[in-house]
């Protein structure tokens, strides 16, 4: 649940881009990786769909495509973003929300 204004309506997202820095990993995260991701009263499991790089290793940024795995969420451009998974940890920013629209979206 969130609070809105009455004016604009609300939409959910399946997924997001956001600029972020891997604040560590062991190796280097890619394409596919699953973490947890945190944005503001959001928890969920997200996974990368696309990077503007190859691989992403402790100390670099990066702007990443995440998507959901369970269900839409609503978020607004502009949240800090925190993932982990494991001992992985990352901080950034949403740049875009993906809006979800359940009748194109099958």
């Amino acid at each position: 649940m969130v609070l809105t204004d009455p004016v604009q309506k609300p939409r959910s997202c399946l997924g997001f881009w956001a600029d972020v820095f891997l604040l560590f990993h062991t190796t280097s995260i890619s394409k596919r990786f699953q973490a947890t991701v945190y944005i503001g009263n959001v928890i969920q499991t997200a996974v990368i769909e696309e990077m503007n790089k190859d691989s992403l290793r402790t100390g670099q940024r990066a702007k990443v495509r995440f998507r959901f795995i369970k269900q839409p969420e609503y978020i607004r451009q502009g949240s800090r973003i925190f993932f982990r998974e494991g001992h992985t940890k990352g901080v950034g920013q949403v740049l875009n929300v993906i809006i979800h629209n359940p009748d194109t979206d099958r």
